[in-house]
């Protein structure tokens, strides 16, 4: 009778554990953040970047960065937000790629990011 139930219990285990990610993980859902969300985070991103001396696309960012104006959401899928940040002072725009979710994923100066091809919506210029 032990075996039974161990056995049973196992089995009911494993059906909920299916059940709930099935439920939980499906493709195409909308942004877990809003656009003003996305911003801060990238935001966040860019003063991280900063701080951590990071490189993006051969160059340090400098404080200016970090309070750079005309912080934009550029375009948006349902899978990513492609934000830009306009520092005058540098005459350049930085753009930062972020999940749906919020997290930073990469930087440039040009927001190609063509080379998703994982993605059904590739992300060009803004």
């Amino acid at each position: 009778m032990n075996s039974i139930l161990k056995t049973f219990s196992i089995s009911l285990l494993a059906f909920l554990l299916i059940v709930f990610t099935n439920t939980s993980a499906h493709e195409g859902h909308d942004h877990e953040l809003s656009k003003e969300q996305a911003i801060a985070r990238a935001a966040s991103a860019v003063a991280s970047i900063v701080d951590k001396v990071e490189l993006i696309e051969g160059e340090l960012l400098d404080d200016g960065w970090k309070q750079a104006t005309n912080a934009a959401t550029c375009k948006e899928t349902p899978q990513f937000y492609l934000i830009s940040f306009n520092n005058r002072t540098a005459g350049k725009t930085l753009y930062l790629l972020l999940t749906s979710a919020g997290r930073y994923m990469r930087a440039n100066f040009d927001g190609h990011f063509a080379d998703l091809t994982f993605s059904p919506y590739p992300l060009q210029s803004c």
